[in-house]
């Protein structure tokens, strides 16, 4: 029997169930962008098993869509689905993000999450929070925004001009300092942990560094530069190179 929650030296939960899905969803589409509407199929799944997806960014649970047919798909959309059978553990969720329409000429990286863990009032990472309980003055101490709260994420990073690509399931959490609370836009610490599914990010992404695995990395808002040149890190960083001192890279 498998469970679903451990419990070490007391009695095993009531729910409990005869093994785990193996086989995985498999996307007609890969992710990334896209020129035009897509029609979405999904599949692997076996006869007495059933697909279940969100589009929101959440993960899929037992009350999520079942997949009946095709996903029509016209504007911006993250698809997340998994398997599902009775008294079985649900298969791995499978992710692919689209854009549509869009024309960049530097790296992507897409993110799925669950609305509320960003934006909900009581428990989202990035918002204030509820009315009375942070200081109204910058950086607003006691806002959501300052907790050491940790939420999962699922990323896909496109790199451009190339048909290179990375997924993985991470931790999030709000980085920074002053700059959390002063700009509009936070920078997001991203953290590789076997309870997400993926203990290492292996992927090279970036250019200046002969290793290509990480345990967490930052998409940076440049702190004080923020909405000015956004660069002045980058140069000032970039100057050490060569020097064998520890420095930040980038993608930019």
């Amino acid at each position: 029997m498998f469970y679903t929650d451990t419990t070490p030296n007391a009695q095993n939960a009531n729910t409990q169930f005869l093994g785990a899905i193996q086989n995985e969803v498999i996307f007609s589409e890969n992710g990334g962008l896209k020129t035009q509407p897509i029609s979405l199929s999904l599949s692997g799944n076996q006869a007495n098993q059933v697909i279940r997806y969100t589009i929101d960014g959440s993960t899929p649970n037992e009350q999520s869509l079942t997949y009946n047919g095709t996903i029509n798909i016209s504007e911006n959309t993250s698809v997340r689905a998994r398997i599902y059978a009775p008294n079985y553990l649900p298969s791995k969720t499978g992710t692919e993000s689209y854009i549509l329409g869009a024309n960049h000429n530097i790296d992507i990286m897409l993110l799925s999450v669950k609305p509320g863990d960003f934006f909900d009032d009581d428990y989202g990472i990035y918002v204030f929070g509820p009315e009375g309980t942070y200081s109204y003055d910058i950086p607003y101490f006691g806002a959501n925004f300052w907790e050491d709260w940790e939420r999962p994420i699922h990323f896909s990073f496109y790199e451009n001009n190339s048909d290179e690509s990375a997924k993985f399931n991470a931790g999030v959490r709000i980085f920074g300092g002053w700059s959390r609370g002063q700009n509009g836009q936070r920078s997001l610490a991203f953290y590789a942990r076997g309870q997400y599914g993926d203990s290492k990010f292996e992927h090279s992404f970036f250019d200046n560094v002969t290793y290509d695995n990480f345990e967490a990395f930052v998409l940076r808002n440049s702190g004080q530069d923020w909405l000015r040149s956004s660069m002045k890190d980058i140069m000032l960083t970039s100057l050490l190179r060569g020097s064998e001192l520890a420095l930040e890279n980038y993608i930019c």
